[in-house]
């Protein structure tokens, strides 16, 4: 005997096997997934973040507006978060200070700014300070902080200086601080550090004041626990291996010139991994069993930027570089 159902019975069978299929009914409203390789193109007209897998395929954009450029993004170490720093505030105001930290869910959506374009901060030397913008930001291993760096107003006589924040835009506070120097965090320790970069200055023969950069790993005090580099070279962006036991980083020698090296994190068996094969490599992250390295690098001084993968031991490089023309900058690697 065939049953005949009322029309609103039919209709609601038919939606609960449509959603099931879209697979809509597992508590979340999305089933979109970006991939692991977040990058900044200003394919479209301005600069936007796009987003790919480690074969350089299934590339997707995130963010279309051109009124919101993308100038940095990090993956949260869980994977659900985006942070990218991007611009708010008045035209007439110098761009750095324009810049602000927002954070957004892994599909680029619900988008949240956390850093306001202006701190204020009682000095016990110097008085009130007032900083302003967003640069380098690094991620807590428990993605609930971020670190980055604001610069001390006005600007031609500003220093960086190192703050923290909650995810939800709370809890600011100035964490590492030399009115006379710069410093940069560029990623979090697992334990009780941070690693990133001073930029110094000393005196040539002459008298003349060099400026170089220094390697540094930060107490959480904001004391400096070791430092590596000397005048005429550079040490900078380091990123921590997963396990935590070796770091990477860009080395700038006196002669110009410009590598990657790692190095234990004492400082140890410090090794070249590039030797000139790429155009002023920066390392982004760790692949997450520590064989492999995403770079941001050059195959020419003025390209628009290629995105490499490096085999650790071989010293392969794989180029998965998503767009041949424009500018395109590589950001992040989820693990």
């Amino acid at each position: 005997m065939r049953h005949k159902f009322p029309p609103l019975v039919v209709l609601s069978i038919t939606l609960f096997i449509f959603l099931s299929a879209c697979g809509l009914l597992d508590g979340n409203s999305s089933t979109f997934d970006a991939g692991p390789i977040l990058f900044i193109s200003d394919k479209s007209g301005s600069q936007q973040l796009y987003s790919m897998n480690e074969e350089g395929d299934n590339i997707t954009q995130l963010t279309d507006d051109p009124n919101f450029p993308i100038y940095e993004a990090k993956w949260s170490p869980d994977g659900t978060k985006i942070a990218v720093i991007s611009r708010i505030g008045s035209k007439d105001t110098y761009s750095g200070f324009r810049r602000a930290i927002f954070v957004m869910s892994a599909d680029g959506s619900s988008r949240n700014q956390i850093t306001t374009q202006w701190k204020k901060i009682d000095d016990p030397d110097w008085g009130t300070i007032t900083y302003g913008g967003a640069w380098y930001m690094a991620w807590s291993p428990d993605s609930k902080q971020l670190t980055f760096s604001r610069l001390m107003a006005p600007e031609a006589l500003g220093s960086f200086d190192v703050f923290s924040i909650d995810v939800e835009g709370k809890n600011e506070k100035r964490i590492i601080s030399d009115l006379n120097l710069n410093e940069r965090v560029a990623d979090w320790g697992k334990g009780s550090h941070y690693w990133g970069s001073i930029v110094d200055y000393a005196e040539d023969s002459t008298g003349r004041a060099i400026q170089y950069i220094r390697l540094v790993s930060f107490k959480k005090d904001g004391q400096v626990e070791q430092s590596w580099g000397e005048p005429g070279e550079v040490w900078e962006r380091p990123i921590l291996s997963q396990d935590g036991m070796k770091v990477a980083f860009r080395f700038i020698g006196k002669n110009n010139n410009r590598d990657m090296f790692i190095m234990d994190v004492s400082g140890a068996n410090k090794k070249n991994l590039t030797n000139g094969t790429v155009q002023s490599p920066n390392p982004i992250a760790w692949s997450a069993d520590d064989s492999q390295i995403l770079i941001h690098g050059y195959e020419r001084e003025l390209d628009g930027g290629r995105t490499l993968i490096l085999n650790v031991e071989t010293l392969e490089i794989k180029d998965i570089t998503p767009f041949e023309e424009g500018y395109t900058l590589t950001s992040s690697w989820r693990n």
